[in-house]
């Protein structure tokens, strides 16, 4: 899984505590939200596979908290 750190679009930011990071996510590039519903959603991250240990990179993952879909007719 490392040759995915040679992708051109793949980059890095560090997160810190005194350092926020904020990024916008399109739900309907993870999964198909297309049925109206109500959805449970909660976002993780794990870059096990990535990390290069080489440079003691940190290895790990964190979850975010649940929070709720609603998706309604057009």
């Amino acid at each position: 899984m490392l040759q995915y750190r040679g992708r051109p679009d793949f980059y890095r930011f560090t997160v810190n505590h005194t350092q926020t990071y904020t990024k916008s996510i399109d739900l309907d590039d993870l999964f198909n939200l297309s049925v109206p519903g109500v959805y449970q959603v909660q976002l993780i991250y794990n870059d096990a596979s990535l990390v290069d240990r080489d440079h003691w990179e940190w290895g790990g993952s964190f979850a975010g908290k649940v929070f709720t879909v609603t998706v309604t007719p057009p």
